[in-house]
């Protein structure tokens, strides 16, 4: 009796180790996941996301959210262009990053492109209108199309005539324009 005891007690050690041990590993599949998440979430995509730097837009003609028409022959002076789509849990989170670096410029010169639909768009418009001109439209629209376009949240910063001078993902890698 005394040895089916022990047999009993060390069995039961055993498995309360193994339950130890695999929660420790459940633990850290876990961590690795979120990080997992967190690299693909972040990830720069092969190839660029929008027309090179150097290079100018193609011609386009857009309605902002106010009725005001926006195209390329309009950007005779530095613009900062920023595209977010609705469904981009990133662009819902580098809005805030867009929106500070937008009120170091001129509302005339910041074009906001929010690709969605208007229900979908409204909490993009309502942050954005205050600091930017705002176009709303399909994914593959106007705008984006004359900006190549291919990821979103994307930056860019334009000179006179659309000649894109610097792109990111990031507001803080374009050159910020003397506020007027």
């Amino acid at each position: 009796m005394g040895i089916l005891i022990a047999v009993l007690v060390l069995v039961g050690a055993l498995l309360v180790l193994d339950l130890v041990l695999t929660f420790g590993v459940i633990k850290r599949l876990r961590t690795h996941s979120e990080l997992i998440g967190k690299a693909l979430e972040n990830r720069v995509p092969a190839g660029p996301v929008m027309v090179a730097e150097g290079n100018r837009v193609a011609d386009f003609t857009a309605r902002t959210i106010d009725g005001a028409e926006v195209s390329r022959s309009g950007f005779t002076e530095q613009t900062l262009a920023g595209f977010f789509a609705v469904e981009c849990d990133t662009c819902i989170e580098k809005l805030p990053d867009f929106v500070e670096h937008a009120k170091d410029h001129p509302r005339e010169h910041v074009l906001a492109v929010v690709q969605g639909d208007a229900d979908g768009a409204a909490e993009f418009v309502a942050r954005l209108a205050p600091v930017a001109r705002v176009v709303v439209e399909p994914v593959g629209g106007v705008v984006s199309k004359a900006f190549e376009v291919r990821g979103t949240p994307v930056v860019a910063m334009l000179g006179p005539g659309g000649r894109v001078v610097a792109a990111g993902f990031q507001p803080e890698v374009l050159p910020r324009l003397a506020v007027r």
